[in-house]
């Protein structure tokens, strides 16, 4: 029963993901209206959490979440990439929206690699101090902080690690989504099934963007070898 209880909530939260996902441009113009959307939406999160999994767990995650996020928008400022502020979305994360997409590959890269890296350094503190304190919080810091960046760095479409293999090969992105199925086989989760939807939809258009593009290269070709033909075809004749 309690077991049961506990798939209901994962997936009545992972519908309310979805729901926001959803009305994303919505979201986003209301959190314009004023400069306090993203600390609203921060202090939304913390309280929702405290009340499912207690104040200390919310403070922690809300905690490497927010310095996760700030590594990304370091990163932008750093290649002068335009973003809004970090948006919390209560069961889901957070997010920084991009108001213009990175010129190149060094951009790309760098932007999506900026979150992870200071979001270990957000939590390597707490290593020293559960040894010296034996204080099992800090050891929730450090089970949560290296959960949320590992994760971030699979090869999956958006999180960060899809957008870093996405730089070097987008056939890179299979690799993730077969890992991901094979992790919601023994651990499903809606939230997993969410991110794998967006990875595979993200996969398929650049797949057939690669197929479109590779036809009309051929044709391309094939239309130049032909005129070439012709004008041979031609001078032959005179």
């Amino acid at each position: 029963m309690k077991e049961s209880t506990s798939n209901k909530a994962w997936v009545s939260l992972g519908a309310i993901g979805l729901f926001f996902l959803g009305k994303m441009k919505w979201l986003f113009a209301l959190l314009k209206v004023a400069k306090i959307g993203s600390l609203l939406s921060i202090f939304v999160s913390l309280g929702a959490y405290a009340l499912v999994y207690g104040w200390k767990f919310a403070a922690a995650l809300v905690y490497l979440i927010y310095i996760h996020e700030m590594g990304h928008l370091l990163a932008a400022k750093r290649k002068g990439i335009k973003t809004s502020s970090a948006i919390f979305i209560t069961f889901v994360g957070a997010l920084i929206a991009l108001k213009e997409e990175p010129k190149n590959a060094d951009q790309e890269a760098y932007f999506a690699f900026g979150g992870p890296l200071l979001g270990t350094l957000a939590f390597l503190p707490a290593i020293p101090l559960f040894m010296m304190t034996d204080n099992p919080f800090w050891l929730l810091v450090i089970t949560l902080g290296a959960m949320i960046n590992l994760f971030n760095l699979m090869p999956v479409h958006p999180l960060d690690g899809g957008r870093i293999a996405g730089v070097i090969s987008a056939n890179l992105w299979v690799a993730g989504i077969i890992g991901m199925v094979v992790y919601m086989f023994f651990h499903p989760n809606p939230l997993l099934i969410l991110f794998l939807l967006l990875g595979i939809s993200k996969w398929w258009n650049e797949f057939r963007n690669e197929i479109t593009i590779n036809q009309r290269d051929n044709a391309i070709e094939f239309n130049q070898y032909g005129l070439k033909q012709l004008e041979e075809f031609a001078v032959a004749s005179e």
